[in-house]
């Protein structure tokens, strides 16, 4: 299967203004039917840490040119993202994804209360921003923003040291929008991406239909008991924080379980391939 292309047909392909070329069509697109891979001479299987189609294919089929088969019989497209990362490479990914400093924010000044709805948290992706620590004045980009959850995520703030935010502002270029900072993860990858309703296992989009993630609970608040690991103490509250690093993580390990069909079928579908693609 290594020289499956030349089963692509030819088109003319203008490289150059009124120049035509004879190239092979690569964009050929065709499926195979529903009756192949509805067979149940499969395996479903889950893949180690770093292995690759290739690896795969020697492994399964004892032929690393059946490697592209894993993506037809798995509908998988994009041979970057759709199959599984390393872990080293999904750590690499999650830093450059989740770039930057986090900071929750709200309109009130007890850094307790959740309000971010009003004109003067209007921020926007791209502004230009002052975080003010008491002793030390940060101008960083804002990148990301979440009015729902009072999340900023901040380039250029690498120099805010420090977990206590106690007095720490925030405010735009010109002096006209002022928030105050609840909470900071140096690292976004540990900040909050959603809620997860603990019975139905399912994604909460808004943070209110539990809590502010301010709001206290005895002595501590709600997002600081969560992302401390600590939530045995309400257990019953019906949600659980998912960070990005968890999101990410829970995303990339579901892609390693994929269906492993015979190489009999495999050898079916390659003859079903061959045929539709060389037609003109």
């Amino acid at each position: 299967m290594g020289n499956f292309f030349k089963n692509f047909p030819d088109i003319d392909y203008e490289y150059t203004p009124g120049i035509l070329k004879k190239s092979v069509d690569i964009l050929r697109r065709t499926d195979v039917t529903s009756r192949l891979l509805d067979s149940n001479q499969y395996d479903q299987v889950i893949l180690r840490d770093g292995q690759t189609p290739q690896s795969a294919a020697i492994n399964y089929y004892d032929d690393v040119s059946l490697h592209w088969s894993f993506f037809i019989t798995n509908r998988l497209i994009n041979p970057f993202y759709d199959w599984p990362q390393s872990y080293e490479k999904l750590n690499k990914r999650v830093d450059s994804k989740y770039a930057g400093v986090s900071l929750y924010v709200t309109e009130n000044s007890n850094g307790l209360t959740m309000d971010t709805q009003s004109v003067t948290s209007s921020y926007s992706i791209g502004d230009t921003v002052n975080v003010s620590t008491g002793s030390d004045n940060v101008v960083a980009t804002l990148v990301d923003y979440d009015r729902t959850t009072g999340h900023m995520r901040l380039s250029g703030a690498e120099d805010l040291i420090g977990e206590s935010v106690s007095g720490w502002t925030i405010t735009d270029s010109s002096g006209s929008k002022k928030m105050y900072v609840g909470r900071k993860f140096d690292q976004t990858r540990y900040a909050l991406h959603h809620f997860r309703d603990k019975e139905l296992s399912s994604e909460v989009n808004s943070i209110d239909v539990h809590r502010s993630p301010f709001r206290t609970i005895g002595s501590s608040r709600y997002i600081d008991i969560y992302i401390s690991g600590i939530a045995t103490s309400i257990i019953n509250d019906g949600a659980t924080i998912i960070t990005n690093e968890k999101y990410e993580s829970e995303i990339n390990d579901r892609k390693r379980s994929i269906r492993v069909y015979s190489k009999n079928v495999i050898r079916e579908i390659e003859t079903v391939l061959k045929g539709v693609l060389s037609r003109p």
